[in-house]
Order: C-alpha cells, then sequence, then structure tokens
C-alpha cells in the first residue's frame, strides 16, 4: 500500500498518495486525512482483510474523544472518568475512603525525617496504584505527572510520608474525574510548535536530582491551541546548578519530543514548521545562544555535548529558544509541588478542564 513508516514513531505510518496518516496499537488503528483519502485506505485495507465497521473515534486506548463541530475548526476533549474512578476505587475497596482533594500536593509540613525512615503501609500496593494512575497521566492528565514520577521513583524504599503523598494523589483524582484536555484547531493553518521545558533544582529530597517538566502544543496563529505531548522525569544525574539542570530539561525536550514531531509534521503538512522553545531561564538561553559558559566546564562531558548540539540547533534554525515569565511557563506543572493557586492557574492554561465548561462553544 506503499505506506512510510515514520522513524522516530515505529507505529505511525504515513500514505502520501491519500495523505492518511496511520496510528497503530495492538489491533487498534486509527487513520487520519481528508475523509475521501481516508476512504480509500479503508477500501484499500478491505479488499485485503476482514473487520468490523469502521467508526468515528470514540474511545481509543481508553480515553474518549468528544469532537466538538464549530463555525471555524473543531475541538476535542480527551477525558477518562471511568478510569479515573476505577483508580481511586481500587484504592477505596483496600483501605477505605478517600478524602477529596483540590490539589494533589501535601503540605511540607506534614512530611518528617521520621516519616521516610519508617514504612508504609502501602509498600506492597504502591506499585499497581502508580501504574494505573500513570495511563491516565499519560493519556489526559498532565496535572497528574509530577506526583505520580516523584512517588514511582520510591516504590523500593517505601515510607509512611510516601503513604500520605499517595492518600493526597488518590484523593485528588476522586475529586476531579470530570477533568479532561481540551484542544482546538480552527481551520487549516500552518502551526508553530511550542515547547515549554523547566527543571526544579534538586527537586528530589532523596536523591538531590531535579525533576524535568516538558509540554508540547501547536499553536494556530494565538489563535488557539492542541497539546500533543507531555511528561514529568526525574533527571539521571545530580544537577550543580539551576542553569545545568535546565539545561538538560532543554535538551530532552529538544531531541527526544521536539524534533522527531517537527519531523513529521513538515513531512504532513509539506510546510516548514517554526519551532518555538520557551525558557525562563535567562542564563540557560545565553548559554544555548553562545554553546559555552566558563561556569559550567566542570560539567561532564554528556551535558557539554548537549549544550553543544542545542547550539546548533539554533544556528541551523532548526528552534528559536524565547524567554518567558515564569507565570506563563507550562510545563513548571510537571517539575514541582506548587501552591494551590499557581497550580491551578497553569492547570487551566494547559487547557485541563471540566466537559461542561467548553463543549457548547
Amino acid at each position: 500500500m506503499k505506506g512510510k513508516r515514520i522513524e522516530q514513531f515505529p507505529s505511525v505510518w504515513w500514505f502520501k498518495d491519500w495523505e492518511v496518516l496511520l496510528a497503530t496499537y495492538v489491533d487498534d488503528v486509527i487513520a487520519a486525512g481528508p475523509e475521501q483519502g481516508v476512504a480509500k485506505f479503508w477500501e484499500t485495507v478491505r479488499s485485503h482483510v476482514s473487520f468490523d465497521d469502521v467508526t468515528v473515534p470514540g474511545r481509543y486506548l481508553g480515553r474518549d474523544h468528544l469532537v466538538v463541530e464549530l463555525n471555524k475548526g473543531k475541538k476535542v476533549f480527551m477525558s477518562m472518568p471511568d478510569y479515573a474512578r476505577s483508580s481511586y476505587e481500587m484504592y477505596e475497596s483496600e483501605f477505605g475512603a478517600l478524602k477529596p482533594c483540590e490539589t494533589p500536593f501535601v503540605s511540607e509540613s506534614l512530611l518528617t525525617t521520621e516519616g521516610y525512615e519508617s514504612q508504609g503501609q502501602l509498600a506492597g500496593h504502591a506499585a499497581s496504584l502508580l501504574m494505573k494512575l500513570l495511563w491516565l497521566s499519560r493519556l489526559s492528565r498532565p496535572d497528574l505527572s509530577f506526583a505520580i514520577t516523584s512517588l514511582a521513583g520510591a516504590i523500593c524504599k517505601w515510607s509512611r510520608n510516601h503513604d500520605i503523598q499517595l492518600k493526597r494523589l488518590l484523593g485528588y483524582v476522586k475529586q476531579t474525574c470530570d477533568l479532561g484536555l481540551w484542544g482546538h484547531v480552527p481551520g487549516y493553518h500552518p502551526p508553530t510548535l511550542r515547547v515549554y521545558c523547566d527543571a526544579d533544582l534538586a527537586g528530589d529530597p532523596l536523591t538531590c536530582k531535579s525533576h524535568t517538566g516538558i509540554l508540547v502544543v501547536l499553536d494556530f496563529q494565538g489563535e488557539a491551541t492542541f497539546p500533543v505531548s507531555w511528561c514529568s522525569k526525574r533527571q539521571t544525574a545530580v544537577a550543580r546548578s539551576t542553569t545545568e539542570a535546565e539545561l538538560a530539561s532543554a535538551n530532552e525536550a529538544v531531541f527526544q519530543e521536539c524534533l522527531p514531531l517537527k519531523t513529521i509534521l513538515e513531512e504532513i503538512l509539506k510546510t516548514t514548521i517554526e519551532t518555538v522553545v520557551h525558557e525562563d531561564n535567562t542564563a540557560t538561553i545565553q548559554v544555548i545562544a553562545t554553546g559555552y559558559s566558563p561556569k559550567l566546564r566542570s560539567m561532564n562531558r554528556t551535558h557539554r555535548i548537549s549544550v553543544a548540539a542545542l547550539s546548533e540547533a539554533v544556528e541551523r534554525n532548526l528552534i528559536k529558544v524565547e524567554h518567558i515569565e515564569s507565570k506563563q511557563q507550562l510545563a513548571d506543572l510537571l517539575t514541582k509541588a506548587l501552591n494551590k493557586q499557581v497550580f491551578l492557574h497553569l492547570r487551566n492554561l494547559v487547557g485541563l478542564k471540566p466537559r461542561k465548561e467548553n463543549v457548547k462553544d
């Protein structure tokens, strides 16, 4: 059928003649493109393989999709309320009712030194509870990512403090089951690929390793945005300065998330996609611009290569690096435990809202 496998995304195929993009996961298949091209694709497949009727995506990989037709483009609401409900009910069936919470984070005053030294009650259940939440976070709830990632790193040394944190996280899920992620495509415009990356220096209290946060969105001339991918992860080495941690985050964002997506978009849309990396640390921006900093000469070889590669990406016009105010740094949601006001503000900016707030637009 002359499909071209996208190298950066092994489960994605591009059919140039029909302008159809195909995503596959085991026996779940989605084809996207012009109506005539999609119809021709399924007609060709059906001549070789028997399968059920083709339907507009409703639930895919456990995520529900509500497509709202607008006068100009479409909105999509991506949510998993049933799955979210089952995740906290798994806890309640074993350990009792949870108190609904407005944020997933516990006050530092409740996390004592002694609390980290005693094994927690949930030590034998934490892995299954967190793995279930991880799928929810990965598909539709970036607001859960940091809390899950920070707890997952403690599976082998689970403490009473981690019991408290996990219980709070599940209480937040119980309070926010109806939240989903909104994306808006206002007709056809070549989008700008915006990459928000941030890091929290020595955010892990036990290892002193920093946390990386990355959020990638498509921006349609400032008129609308569509979230594409996000991640929160603990860095593999201890950073000795904020700039070093931010550079590690930017490197991950550009080379693991941004440029592969840029490649596939340019293949599909047949145009150059402007790519902007948003960074709230001016020292990091300066280091990327010059490709070197005497203050960071003690960085290990891997980090020095990362700085040089980022600088080269800027020189080749693959990316632009722009400063953004910390209040607008969406990736901050993925790097640390935030106070209620900041957390809710960023959650709203990312596009996490109840279905009823936008379904009538």
